[in-house]
């Protein structure tokens, strides 16, 4: 299984790029002039988001520890991420994500995801005794 995780914070291309470098995907074209091969130019944010996508396959895990800073397009992108039927390749794909918010935003791809409420370690029924205090966080699968 490959897995990333990768946070928002405020630059679409620096967020895509680490996540490509994370699953070992390019981020560079290579071209080519009339000797050799010229180098690397950076990938666009949309070359990035399509290169991303043409390699993922059902084995990537993509954590998103503070999906609530996720900007709608990097959240549209990631609805044709889990939906992603084929890869350059042929081969099934659509990745897994897991996406962490203290809230549901119920929004675009929260609306679909299986959603899951966790207690933090310590602050449980058990360590208190009467359950005051206790506090949760939802994991959004």
């Amino acid at each position: 299984m490959t897995c990333a995780s990768v946070t928002y914070k405020g630059s679409t291309k620096v967020f895509f790029k680490s996540l490509a470098e994370q699953l070992d995907i390019p981020t560079e074209a290579v071209s080519f002039n009339d000797e050799c091969e010229d180098g690397g130019k950076p990938l666009t944010v949309d070359e990035l988001k399509e290169e991303i996508l043409s390699n993922l396959t059902h084995d990537t895990l993509i954590i998103l520890p503070e999906a609530k800073r996720l900007p709608a397009s990097v959240r549209y992108w990631l609805e044709d991420a889990i939906s992603a039927e084929r890869n350059s390749v042929g081969t099934a794909s659509g990745a897994r994500i897991v996406c962490f918010s203290p809230v549901n935003l119920g929004r675009d791809i929260f609306l679909s995801l299986l959603e899951v409420e966790l207690e933090f370690a310590g602050r449980s029924q058990h360590s208190r005794g009467d359950g005051a205090g206790s506090q949760e966080v939802r994991v959004v699968a």
